[in-house]
């Protein structure tokens, strides 16, 4: 069952329906150069969602990893 469908909405509709978690990251390149970003990620429960979706039609032992890993 596709939650997204039944509801009428998109996927991204739904992660854009939700806060998301902000994240301040700054990295060091491999020539010396500091970068300072922001990243924006789905709350942990709505990326499991999401990857169980994802897992379901692609049959990768790669998805099981990530779905453990979102634990």
């Amino acid at each position: 069952m596709d939650l997204a469908a039944e509801c009428g909405v998109s996927q991204v509709t739904i992660a854009f329906s939700v806060d998301p978690i902000v994240l301040e990251v700054g990295v060091l390149l491999t020539d010396g150069t500091p970068l300072d970003f922001v990243v924006r990620v789905p709350p942990v429960e709505l990326a499991l969602i999401f990857k169980a979706y994802a897992a379901q039609s692609r049959h990768a032992p790669k998805e099981v990893t990530d779905l453990y890993n979102l634990l």
